[in-house]
């Protein structure tokens, strides 16, 4: 009987250490990859921030009109005729919120501002931070200017151009009231800001929200001189209609 032989079979494999040389060329191709593809990622976060704040807008553009149809036609001020302790704020907290009713929250920050720790309402637009060099709290956003002023109170019927004029904007960063002044070719009187890659979002009296680009905002020479994107109660001569309290 023949013994049988136990044949031994070696393979030898390519060793998978990666040398100095092929592990730098990878880091390359990562570090080019990544350069290639955070901007575009940034780009869609900033686009996600700016559809979350027009989402905010538009909230906010539902409660106004639901403020007119329960108010006569009137448009929400900044703040009410009361006193205190009943004065409401359009940027109120809680049952000081002039919109509450509309847009119930039992969060403790008001809409439209941003606090010295950067705490803010839900509906404050994510991308605005708090400015130091300025009082707590920072406004970001704005009333519109010649609706700003409780004494000059209108009713939505009175806006010619509703779906032109608008109620509420982006303040920038270093505003320091909420309202933006229809001074838009003055410095000193702009309270505008375009915190979405030159982008600032507007909502309109008839409740719908546009962006603009900065630099494409119709502007107004003086306080005498009116447009229809600013003023929502002129006569076809451009003066002021008169007021009409609430």
């Amino acid at each position: 009987m023949k013994n049988k032989q136990n044949i031994r079979i070696t393979t030898t494999l390519p060793s998978t250490q990666f040398t100095l040389i092929e592990l730098l060329v990878v880091l390359v191709i990562i570090t080019i990859l990544a350069s290639l593809l955070l901007p575009a990622l940034q780009k869609a976060r900033n686009s996600a921030r700016k559809v979350t704040c027009i989402n905010s807008f538009a909230q906010i553009g539902h409660a106004v009109l639901s403020y007119q149809v329960d108010h006569q036609e009137y448009i929400p001020p900044y703040t009410n005729s009361g006193t205190a302790p009943n004065i409401k704020y359009l940027f109120g907290v809680g049952s000081k919120w002039l919109l509450g009713p509309y847009i119930p929250s039992s969060e403790e920050y008001g809409w439209g501002i941003v606090y010295s720790n950067n705490a803010r309402h839900s509906l404050t637009c994510p991308v605005r931070v708090y400015n130091s060099m300025w009082a707590s709290p920072n406004p970001v956003f704005g009333i519109n200017m010649c609706i700003y002023n409780k004494n000059r109170s209108f009713k939505i019927s009175q806006a010619q151009t509703p779906s032109i004029t608008f109620y509420l904007s982006e303040s920038h960063n270093f505003a320091r009231h909420h309202y933006i002044n229809y001074y838009v070719d003055t410095a000193n009187y702009d309270n505008l800001g375009y915190p979405h890659a030159d982008t600032a979002n507007f909502l309109h009296l008839d409740g719908h929200v546009s962006s603009w680009k900065d630099g494409s905002v119709p502007k107004v020479a003086s306080s005498t001189t009116y447009s229809s994107f600013w003023d929502i109660a002129t006569f076809p001569s451009g003066t002021k209609r008169p007021s009409d309290a609430l």
